[in-house]
Formats: structure tokens, C-alpha cells, sequence
């Protein structure tokens, strides 16, 4: 293998976190647009963008625990 389990599992698992930040971050923005009115359609979009950021962030925890 050209990568170690112990690299994959690391890569993974900083790529849980920070598609889970992302995910966040989209999520928070959202809510201060709504806040400030400034939403338009672009609140949607953002939370698709969300919900498939926290989907691969769970990806990619699962593929973690495998190579755990």
C-alpha cells in the first residue's frame, strides 16, 4: 500500500472535522442571513450544501473506524 492505515485513518479524520466545520459555517450562515434579511434563494442552496458536507464528514467517520 502506499499509505499506512495510520495515515488513512488520520486523513479521514481530519476530513471528518473540517467538513463538519464547513458544515457548520453554512449552517451559521444561514441563520445570521435570516437574522439580518438578507436571504434570498441562497439559504436553500446552503443548506444543501450543508446537509452534503455533513453527509461525507459521516462517510468519512465510518471509513475512519475501519481503518481504526
Amino acid at each position: 500500500m502506499i499509505f499506512s492505515r495510520a495515515i488513512a485513518w488520520a486523513c479521514l479524520t481530519f476530513l471528518q472535522g473540517a467538513l463538519a466545520f464547513v458544515a457548520a459555517l453554512l449552517l451559521l450562515l444561514i441563520i445570521v442571513q435570516q437574522v439580518r434579511g438578507d436571504a434570498g434563494a441562497q439559504p436553500l442552496a446552503n443548506l444543501i450544501a450543508a446537509a452534503v458536507a455533513a453527509g461525507v464528514a459521516f462517510a468519512c467517520r465510518l471509513l475512519a473506524r475501519k481503518f481504526a
